[in-house]
């Protein structure tokens, strides 16, 4: 027995459901009629509750990306006078040097931490624009 001849189809309203039309440890045809068919099946809990789609796994964040592309996304996100002017006023000199001359921001760093609080930035925005500043080739 080919595997179409094993299924039937109902269609209910715009649903359409496969069910089997043999008991499949026996061999022996089911005797059941459409529509209570298609109640038993509505009422099972797969159609009661069906399965959720797969959620897409969350992004990792990048652990640090290059300046330029730090300061790439801080200028499309429209923060990087924002950013520049709390690294003025943290008046620590330190955060400026990195600021205007590191290669790369960690994302973990204290230059990131003390800029993103005297800005306002939480740690979901920080996060996100470290991703789409990852993107940035």
């Amino acid at each position: 027995m080919s595997i179409d001849e094993r299924f039937s189809f109902i269609t209910q309203g715009d649903t359409r459901y496969q069910v089997l039309k043999f008991d499949p440890e026996t061999g022996e045809p089911y005797d059941w009629d459409e529509a209570a068919t298609a109640a038993l099946v509505q009422e099972t809990e797969f159609f009661q509750n069906p399965p959720s789609p797969p959620q897409e796994p969350p992004v990792p964040v990048p652990a640090e990306i290059q300046m330029w592309q730090a300061k790439t996304i801080l200028l499309r996100a429209g923060l990087l006078s924002q950013i520049e002017q709390a690294v003025k006023a943290s008046g620590n000199p330190e955060i400026e040097i990195a600021f205007e001359y590191a290669p790369n921001v960690v994302r973990r760093s204290s230059l990131v931490t003390a800029v993103a609080t005297a800005a306002g930035l939480d740690d979901a925005t920080i996060d996100n624009l470290f991703i789409e500043g990852a993107k940035i080739k």
